[in-house]
């Protein structure tokens, strides 16, 4: 979506209100990064936005963000593996392992040893919590216990613990986190005024069924940081007298 036209628009929504305060291209890039963190926490949230983040409340919610969906490849080691820089939100994760396919029939009567074909096997990983992963973990209940056909994981930090530990390469499918947007300047060259560039400024990702949602935001945010802005002047007046 054009970051300048998303400007335009709020700088329309703002001269419409009542808030007084210069909605500049600075206070934009700013603001959109916040606006665009909060239509993804509200797109992947429940309807009424009540509680933490869960992907998928919906088919529609599901189609908003699929473009932002990534795979991502590790080398788990030592149990462990490092969440990308960009991860937003968990969708799936999944184990690989090679699994030699023979030329054998069904029935096991008949082989051919040059027909032997390594297929790659995806294994999904269950995620816990750390509560269920140390019960998991301590079990001796061989139905829950892990095992690389039942690998569980939890995650710490920026971190993503596995067991067993010796698994080998994992993918993780994530929500990250979208292309702000960011609206470059540069001097016209008749009025010599700051104006935007739009051959250098750079794209909101998403599509243009989010513009209301941004817009939104944008609104919200700069008319809540007048406010305290204009409250926090108020504040000082009075504690001068």
């Amino acid at each position: 979506m054009d970051s300048i036209s998303i400007y335009e628009d709020a700088a329309r929504l703002l001269a419409n209100s009542d808030e007084n305060g210069y909605w500049s291209y600075a206070l934009y890039n700013q603001g959109i990064r916040v606006a665009s963190n909060r239509v993804l926490d509200y797109i992947t949230g429940d309807s009424a936005n009540q509680t933490l983040p869960i992907s998928y409340s919906t088919q529609k919610a599901k189609d908003f963000i699929s473009s932002l969906i990534t795979k991502y490849s590790a080398v788990i080691s030592s149990g462990v593996i490092q969440k990308p820089s960009d991860y937003y939100h968990y969708d799936n994760l999944f184990i690989l392992s090679l699994k030699n396919q023979t030329g054998c029939s069904d029935d096991g009567t008949s082989c051919e040893e040059d027909d032997v074909v390594e297929e790659i096997v995806q294994t999904p990983v269950e995620m816990l919590d750390g509560q269920q992963f140390y019960v998991r973990a301590q079990t001796y209940i061989k139905g829950l216990k892990p095992s690389p056909k039942k690998p569980i994981c939890k995650m710490i930090g920026n971190t993503i613990e596995f067991l067993p530990k010796e698994l080998g390469s994992c993918t993780l499918e994530y929500i990250r986190y979208p292309i702000y947007g960011t609206i470059n300047t540069t001097i016209d060259p008749i009025y010599y005024e700051i104006v935007a560039d739009p051959t250098t400024s750079i794209d909101n990702e998403f599509g243009e069924w989010a513009r209301e949602l941004l817009l939104y935001y944008l609104v919200q945010g700069f008319s809540t940081q007048i406010s305290q802005q204009s409250l926090y002047q108020m504040n000082e007046a009075s504690g001068k007298k």
